[in-house]
């Protein structure tokens, strides 16, 4: 990994000293005490809703400061002491790299979510990858700009408008952008979500980088992959301090509290009842013969041939922009190319009569980039009702059988309080939570988990599993997308791997060793 050249970026200190932050006159963290000392790399670690994302706002300068004091100082390299400055000037100072803030790349909005299959002739004015560095990179030369855009492996990505990256593209474009700003605090919020195993590893060598030449890191994750320059680990727990350590008191005090909170959390949940499916017989889910999917003169998928049959459960393997959300765009009746070639969906051929919610009807559909188009003003429940309509529109009345659906599902996670909550509100873990219920609410004869646990932590994966495990029953047929090997559930034994959009090998009847 090449390093990024030395730079004069300067040190920046935070204190927090009896600090209480309000949103919307809603007190959210009371009475905490906290130091950023100059030259410390911290990760701010904590499950799904501890408040991670929420205590990042906080110091971006986004929440309102009741009562307590907040200082920030910022000293240059060349200047040894420190000048006070108002911590409106945050922003000046650091860069910010969140899940969430994808939706400030591109107005998703006021699109639909199957447009970036389309050609894209819209009103809508979509930057490239290219503009979006550019526009980023207003005080940086272009060897700087070549470095990152090198470093972050965009180069064949330069032309390429938002709407059509994958959600690990995506991501690295995010932080590209942010190393443009020459921050001297870098923010991360869950960084390695969405990433496959070689971007994550390279990524970690970036943040060591970043250190050795002067830019200070502030990390949050609810997972374990903290990379090695990180010094300091604080611990949230309910929007409150749990502790705070260094890098290996952490991983020592670890393993035995994790065990103890896992067994309150993955506990045994009443099972589910599950409704009849409705849709009529057949014999094989998928079938897709020699097919190929270009844009221009691109190409995305070549001669893809796979055969998924009734019941059969899939784990669909490949690194970013390998075409695995291109593949299953073909399935789940979001891409027009898949009337130009041999595709058969339930035992019918696709284009011979059958309308795009015929097929949708029949799929439990979930992935990283749905989860990017809900920006209505909806609360959990309702968010998660969507699924019965397989839009982004909740149902206008729900019986009283599918009410009661909804909240077991909630209940199963122990998280009553997401079905009145403002979906806009929540975690990025918490939503994730809401369209994992979304998409098994029907009970679909096929399940598409693209990239499903995102956003959650070690426990919710495993109740989130138990969940789908629940709906896995010999009739139901199910694909799933994952970067990381634990996250593939054990009742998975059938895997097809995509590389540069061609599949590379098919693995039938698979042991319990995982290659991803």
């Amino acid at each position: 990994m090449k390093k990024l050249k030395k730079t004069t970026v300067g040190t920046l200190a935070i204190h927090l000293h009896h600090a209480t932050f309000t949103r919307q006159n809603q007190v959210v963290f009371s009475d905490l005490n906290w130091q950023l000392k100059p030259n410390e790399q911290w990760a701010i670690f904590g499950e799904v809703g501890a408040g991670k994302t929420t205590f990042l706002a906080a110091l971006a300068g986004q929440l309102v400061l009741r009562s307590g004091t907040y200082a920030l100082e910022i000293r240059n390299n060349e200047n040894l002491t420190f000048n006070r400055v108002d911590r409106s000037s945050f922003r000046t100072h650091s860069a910010l790299v969140t899940f969430q803030q994808q939706n400030s790349f591109f107005n998703y909005e006021r699109a639909f979510y199957q447009q970036r299959y389309q050609s894209l002739e819209s009103e809508i004015a979509i930057p490239t990858v290219q503009e979006v560095l550019a526009k980023a990179a207003t005080t940086c030369t272009a060897d700087e700009i070549n470095e990152i855009i090198n470093l972050l492996q965009l180069q064949d990505l330069l032309p390429e408008v938002l709407i059509k990256l994958s959600n690990g593209q995506t991501r690295k474009l995010q932080i590209a952008r942010a190393l443009l700003q020459k921050p001297k605090l870098l923010i991360l919020d869950n960084p390695f979500t969405g990433l496959d195993e070689k971007s994550r590893t390279q990524l970690k060598q970036i943040i060591d980088s970043l250190t050795q030449q002067g830019t200070q890191i502030l990390l949050a994750t609810n997972q374990l992959e903290i990379p090695e320059s990180i010094t300091q680990v604080l611990w949230l727990d309910q929007f409150k301090i749990k502790e705070c350590f260094s890098r290996e008191d952490f991983f020592k005090f670890l393993p035995n509290t994790r065990v103890k909170e896992g067994n309150s959390v993955s506990s045994p949940r009443p099972a589910i009842l599950l409704p009849e499916k409705t849709g009529k017989d057949f014999e094989v889910a998928v079938h897709m013969e020699n097919v190929w999917v270009r844009y221009q003169n691109k190409v995305i998928l070549e001669a893809i041939n796979w055969i998924v049959k009734k019941g059969e459960k899939w784990a669909l393997i490949g690194p970013n922009g390998s075409g695995k959300t291109t593949l299953l765009s073909l399935i789940y009746a979001d891409n027009p190319q898949a009337f130009a070639n041999k595709i058969y969906l339930f035992d019918k051929r696709k284009g011979s009569g059958e309308s795009i919610w015929d097929i949708k009807k029949r799929i439990g559909f979930v992935s990283p980039e749905l989860h990017l188009y809900f920006r209505q003003a909806l609360t959990g429940h309702e968010v998660a009702a969507t699924g019965y309509t397989d839009t982004l529109t909740r149902p206008k009345k729900l019986t009283k059988e599918r009410e009661t659906h909804i909240q077991d599902h909630f209940a199963f996670f122990d998280r009553p309080d997401l079905l009145v909550k403002p979906f806009l509100q929540m975690s990025a873990g918490e939503q994730r939570l809401v369209l994992l219920i979304r998409s098994v609410l029907k009970n679909a004869e096929l399940l598409i988990w693209d990239e499903p646990f995102q956003g959650l932590s070690p426990e919710y994966i495993a109740q989130a599993i138990r969940l789908l495990e629940n709906y896995c029953t010999p009739d139901t047929t199910l694909i799933l997308v994952s970067h990381y090997a634990q996250e593939v559930p054990d009742f998975i034994t059938n895997y097809v791997y995509l590389d540069a959009g061609k599949v590379s090998k098919i693995h039938l009847n698979a042991d319990s060793t995982r290659c991803i």
